[in-house]
């Protein structure tokens, strides 16, 4: 059944591997919170912030930066977001032993 419905498959590069589509989507949702919220008026980002996203991994994707700028932008003192008004955690690459053969039991164990 699976090979019924899966007619056509289309490949999405993680954002990570999307360069200047972080600050695209970083203004689309600046522009979705003020037309939700038009209390609080957020008029983008500083360059060192962009710098900071740019350099971000995103493990989470597009959801991740969308909810790091509802974030920014509800703990925001200030129109312009800074570096610090993103809580971004910058997850460590971990470094697999390709030399080494292991079963699945002992790959989820290296992993936890």
């Amino acid at each position: 059944m699976l090979y019924r419905i899966n007619t056509i498959e289309i490949h999405i590069p993680p954002l990570r591997d999307r360069g200047e589509d972080v600050l695209l989507l970083a203004r689309l949702f600046f522009a979705t919170l003020q037309f939700i919220n038009n209390k609080k008026e957020i008029n983008g980002l500083s360059r060192e912030a962009k710098q900071k996203l740019m350099r971000y991994h995103w493990p989470g994707n597009v959801r991740e930066l969308q909810h790091a700028i509802e974030r920014a932008v509800i703990l925001s003192d200030s129109s312009l977001l800074k570096p610090a008004n993103f809580m971004l955690q910058p997850q460590p690459e971990k470094r697999w032993n390709t030399d080494e053969i292991l079963n699945l039991e002992q790959l989820e164990r290296q992993c936890h």
